[in-house]
């Protein structure tokens, strides 16, 4: 229902944040940890991941070649939930399956990120827009005309339709809440009405005052 939907609509928001913490990426990424013996515990403590997909440690029968890590819950009330990464090709999926009753969340998952790496794909946003040539795209000419005065970050990438049409994909700017004097705007790509990602634009400049995107109310 709408509840259910809404509720793993912030998971999968809350998730995808938090992937992008390397500690906490390393942590659920982790198939199986050995603690030291300390002044408390004489013996080594053995832990293992839970993640069926991840590891093998209840059963190898969901073992997904793709997944990266991920966080398995249960109640009485939500059944089964699980948050899993899967990476393929250079990308990152983050799904959420909630009220599940077991297995299914290990297949749900499964045949929703297939579904996913069979119908997108990451594009680098160097691929999307030459900034030189679509200085039209930027919006009104108080955000800046001179373009060569600016370029987006190296890694910035968006995700799109594996059959969309790069030329289909518009580009505004925004105001960046970075407080460093050389990030003077972000670049926003939207699809289909969609917000599909965005990059940094980085001043070019020594002087971050020649290019006024960061007087953007």
């Amino acid at each position: 229902d709408d509840e259910h939907w809404t509720t793993a609509m912030d998971m999968a928001r809350i998730s995808r944040a938090a992937y992008q913490n390397p500690t906490f990426a390393k942590i659920c990424g982790t198939k199986h940890y050995i603690i030291p013996p300390t002044n408390k515990h004489k013996d080594e403590t053995y832990l293992n991941n839970h993640h069926c997909m991840l590891n093998f440690y209840h059963t190898s029968r969901y073992l997904y070649d793709y997944c990266v890590g991920g966080k398995t819950g249960y109640t009485t009330k939500a059944h089964s939930t699980l948050v899993t990464y899967a990476r393929k090709d250079g990308m990152t999926l983050v799904c959420v399956v909630m009220c599940a009753k077991s297995p299914d969340h290990w297949n749900d998952t499964r045949k929703l990120i297939d579904w996913g790496f069979k119908n997108f794909k990451n594009v680098k946003v160097s691929e999307l827009k030459d900034l030189s040539q679509a200085t039209d795209k930027l919006g009104s000419t108080t955000y800046g005309a001179d373009s060569t005065l600016i370029e987006p970050s190296e890694d910035g990438s968006v995700m799109l339709p594996k059959k969309a049409e790069l030329s289909d994909v518009d580009m505004t700017v925004e105001k960046s809440s970075s407080d460093s004097k050389n990030i003077v705007g972000l670049l926003v790509f939207s699809y289909d009405g969609r917000k599909v990602g965005t990059t940094q634009l980085l001043s070019t400049e020594s002087e971050d005052s020649v290019y006024p995107f960061h007087n953007l109310s």
